[in-house]
């Protein structure tokens, strides 16, 4: 009896993904071991070339070889990465990031005050020290005075998270449960719970969820993961250069209060108004080719 194997079917595409990351994986902890070797541990450039590495390791290249298996079947543009944006969309996505801006830091304040009940006080212990530890690491490799540093930042923290957690999120894990649920909005919103849910940064659960759901909605409706590539890197990249002024003294804003208008109610009304009007003309540019999919 031939055995039959079917990239098309969801099931196989999973049961490989899971291989590729697990092999990957090794891959990973063998490099960071050869890596300690040369590096001191826990540094600031130690963290940015771990970052770098399990980036493209884990994220980028389990997802590349599944695409170029699944493109061989006939679906040549599985992870949308060759459809170009139209120059209106990047200037869209650009005014949809910057006025989301005071309505997201109004979210992340709510989502960091959040508190548990009394009984799980041990889990909120837990969530507490590794909110800590990840804002540790990531203030170590942000607050830079060498602009060349910052440059280095813009590449390992700004640019590449956007292209490898993109494409694995945007664009396998995406288009994985749009075939599996058959639903675009319910592909949405579980890979955007999944993009977050990833980072183990309970704190920020929230408003990363609801970042997961404009950059899908931003692909859905392109029809090109570039747009939320774009809109990934301007998000990234806003923190790393405020982090940076701010610890040389040019403004005395840190990147966690950027747009943040200590909850008035007008910036906060102002920002979703504006956010929607911009998401509302790149959906309606796009809502041929959305009804078409």
């Amino acid at each position: 009896m031939k055995l039959q194997f079917d990239i098309r079917k969801p099931s196989l595409q999973l049961a490989v993904f899971l291989m590729l990351i697990g092999c990957c994986f090794v891959l990973l902890s063998a490099i960071s071991a050869g890596l300690l070797l040369f590096l001191e541990k826990d540094t600031a450039m130690f963290n940015r070339i771990v970052s770098a590495v399990s980036q493209i390791v884990v994220f980028l290249l389990p997802c590349l070889v599944l695409a170029w298996w699944i493109q061989k079947t006939g679906r040549i543009n599985y992870l949308r990465t060759k459809t170009s944006p139209h120059w209106q969309d990047l200037i869209l996505v650009l005014l949809i990031v910057s006025a989301s801006i005071p309505f997201m830091e109004a979210i992340i304040e709510w989502n960091g005050a959040m508190t548990l009940p009394a009984k799980m006080g041990a889990l909120e212990q837990i969530m507490k020290e590794m909110e800590a530890e990840a804002t540790q690491k990531t203030e170590q490799m942000l607050f830079v005075d060498n602009f060349g540093i910052l440059m280095v930042n813009v590449l390992v923290i700004g640019l590449l998270p956007a292209i490898c957690e993109e494409v694995l999120f945007r664009g396998f894990v995406l288009n994985w449960m749009s075939d599996v649920f058959k639903n675009k909005h319910i592909a949405v919103w579980v890979s955007a719970f999944l993009f977050s849910f990833i980072h183990f940064q309970f704190y920020g659960f929230v408003p990363r969820m609801l970042l997961g759901v404009l950059f899908a909605y931003l692909v859905v409706y392109s029809g090109s993961l570039w747009t939320s590539v774009f809109a990934h890197f301007l998000n990234n990249t806003i923190i790393i250069i405020v982090a940076y002024a701010y610890f040389n003294g040019y403004i005395q804003t840190n990147y966690e209060d950027f747009g943040n208008f200590g909850g008035a109610w007008y910036a906060i009304g102002i920002s979703i108004i504006l956010t929607a009007i911009f998401l509302g003309v790149f959906f309606k540019k796009h809502i041929h080719k959305y009804s078409k999919d």
